[in-house]
């Protein structure tokens, strides 16, 4: 008799905490208008934050991608033996002619003849700074070598 006691009291007890329950959701929760906008805020601060590693990351990836023309011209004009103010020369020629690479200068003799005469003259062909044609070519030996003479 004491078992079926204990498991009527039991159930009871079962019953009284699923009706508290229960009573939970009879009655309106008094800070469900402070509740539901936290929650619309913390969806909204993680979207934002989500949206914001994001643009970091993408923002990395594009600098580790991105080209550095100044860069591989200073690198390759230091192992060619080229003085620093002979590569000021030749970035500025390559600024002034508005070249995206300045590397490109050294794709041939003949284009680095071309690019400095078209640098140092008139559209009529005559010379109009002649000191810095003569500077120029000095540095064409050095970039390419006294086997190729300037025209």
């Amino acid at each position: 008799m004491s078992r079926w006691i204990l498991a009527q009291q039991s159930v009871d007890r079962k019953l009284h905490l699923v009706r508290q329950m229960g009573s939970r959701f009879e009655q309106p929760d008094p800070d469900l208008y402070w509740k539901i906008p936290v929650v619309i805020l913390l969806f909204a601060a993680t979207g934002l934050l989500l949206w914001v590693l994001y643009q970091l990351q993408r923002r990395r990836q594009e600098k580790e991608v991105s080209p550095r023309p100044m860069r591989l011209f200073v690198r390759t004009m230091r192992m060619l033996g080229v003085s620093v103010p002979d590569i000021w020369q030749l970035w500025r020629l390559a600024r002034r002619l508005k070249l995206r690479h300045p590397t490109a200068l050294l794709i041939s003799p003949l284009y680095f003849d071309h690019v400095v005469n078209k640098d140092c003259s008139h559209a009529q062909g005559q010379s109009v700074r002649p000191d810095r044609h003569r500077r120029l070519m000095a540095v064409r030996t050095t970039l390419f070598g006294a086997d190729n003479p300037s025209p």
